[in-house]
């Protein structure tokens, strides 16, 4: 996977993507403002939504299995493992 896009603010955006990254670290690199205060997955500025495509999640302090469940994953701690992926950030 090259690239995956994401919603922010009510704009999608194509953001590259590089193996190893997470998913807010792709973002930042893109120049997006996304969403973070911690980088540690314990204060979930970053909770976005997931659609589409396959990612797997790191460390996780805050998300419950039914968070989980719903599709709601942490930008900081999250890598793409296929695609297409859709990224969404509720406003």
């Amino acid at each position: 996977m090259t690239a995956f896009d994401v919603c922010l603010d009510g704009e999608t955006q194509e953001v590259p993507y590089e193996t190893g990254d997470t998913l807010l670290q792709s973002m930042l690199k893109a120049g997006i403002d996304a969403p973070f205060s911690c980088e540690e997955s314990m204060c979930a500025a970053c909770i976005c939504s997931v659609e589409g495509g396959e990612t797997v999640l790191g460390n996780n302090e805050v998300l419950t299995e039914e968070e989980l469940d719903e599709g709601l994953t942490l930008a900081c701690q999250c890598r793409p493992m296929s695609g297409p992926l859709k990224v969404v950030f509720e406003d």
